[in-house]
């Protein structure tokens, strides 16, 4: 297994939820652990990830550049550069990129 991986050398790729792209680090089948993925998350403005909840991980988020907004079941959390945030399993959540740049961030899932 590889120990690192270039940013440059991942192909990019459509999320889960239809909104923004990644770049997968690495995949749970890779990874002795209860991490579902480690990767790059990248939503230009305006683009939107609609709520939705993991009921059995909790998801783990680095914001790097960029502004957004995270809803965290009733809470609003402002996102700007090093916000970190966790969302925890069963709770519903959603993502909006605001600004005039894309909202850029690290993010992981862990099984339950």
């Amino acid at each position: 297994m590889n120990v690192f991986e270039y940013l440059v050398k991942i192909t990019p790729q459509a999320t889960a939820h239809g909104s923004g792209i990644k770049y997968v680090f690495k995949r749970n089948e890779e990874l002795d652990s209860n991490l579902t993925q480690i990767a790059y998350g990248k939503f230009e403005p305006g683009e939107v990830c609609e709520c939705h909840v993991h009921p059995t991980m909790d998801e783990c988020f680095y914001f790097i550049k960029g502004l957004g907004e995270y809803q965290v079941g009733d809470e609003f959390v402002e996102l700007r550069e090093n916000t970190f945030l966790i969302v925890h399993a069963g709770v519903p959540h959603r993502l909006e990129a605001k600004g005039n740049l894309p909202l850029e961030f690290v993010y992981w899932g862990v099984a339950l």
